[in-house]
């Protein structure tokens, strides 16, 4: 049976990284016509797990292989890992 590959491209909170004193709505408001749509995001990425973290869930959940590659200067962390066959 041939392995199949998983990929998930994750973000972290670029707000923090850029300027931690900016409120952390801040890019909803810059980027959006409406910014309440957009006001669960800040609160969405915090909880996110880590890279490292989320190797390891990945790791618990039977995947093997699994390696994650920081991308754009570390806002964004693409993890592979493969289902045993």
């Amino acid at each position: 049976m041939p392995l199949y590959r998983v990929a998930l491209l994750s973000f972290i909170a670029i707000i923090t990284m850029v300027n931690p004193l900016l409120p952390a709505d801040y890019l909803a408001r810059m980027a959006a016509d409406d910014p309440e749509a957009y006001r669960y995001l800040p609160a969405s990425v915090h909880r996110f797990p880590s890279a490292p973290e989320l190797a390891e869930i990945m790791r618990e959940a039977g995947l093997v292989d699994v390696g994650y590659r920081r991308l754009m200067m570390g806002v964004v962390a693409l993890h592979v890992g493969k289902v045993p066959g």
